[in-house]
């Protein structure tokens, strides 16, 4: 993912529409600073491509109003970036047919759940397997027999509720 920082000279604040085709986006530029030792440019910082695309394809980018002042590389994907067609894993790499051979192969290898945990409701259930697993979405955990199913998958077995 890029992280990519733009200014503009000689303002300390500038707020403004900003075109690339039909496309249109608002940005805000802002902490600038101006002294008798010397000044800061207003800037903005994006990580979203498509705010990307559209500033640097803008007649103020292009006649040198906003200038492109760094760009940094950071490891992980923005959310907004293309993905392979058919893949419903949230940014995962991971190929299918291995996160199924993984899960065949614990059940396998265990007869029993790998984690207890206790929770106090269904809602509980339902966050636990969502944010510790990104394979799994709360839109896919809406009845109590997804969640069962998910907990089995996954290894879970849940205490203080019933499935």
């Amino acid at each position: 993912m890029k992280v990519k920082t733009y200014g503009i000279q000689g303002l300390t604040e500038w707020h403004g529409k900003l075109m690339a085709g039909s496309i249109e986006v608002a940005v805000s530029f802002v902490g600038g600073t101006a002294s008798p030792s010397g000044s800061q440019p207003a800037y903005m910082m994006t990580n979203d491509p498509i705010v990307q695309l559209v500033v640097e394809k803008s007649k103020e980018f292009k006649d040198g109003f906003i200038q492109l002042i760094m760009t940094q590389e950071l490891p992980g994907n923005h959310g907004r970036v293309a993905m392979p067609k058919g893949s419903i894993y949230k940014n995962s790499n991971t190929p299918k047919s291995h996160e199924a051979n993984t899960t065949a192969a614990k059940d396998e290898a265990q007869g029993q759940p790998e984690k207890i945990v206790e929770v106090a409701s269904i809602e509980d259930a339902r966050d636990f397997l969502s944010e510790q697993f990104e394979d799994v979405r709360k839109s896919d955990l809406r009845s109590k027999q997804s969640i069962k199913n998910c907990a089995i998958e996954h290894g879970v077995s849940f205490i203080g509720i019933e499935l």
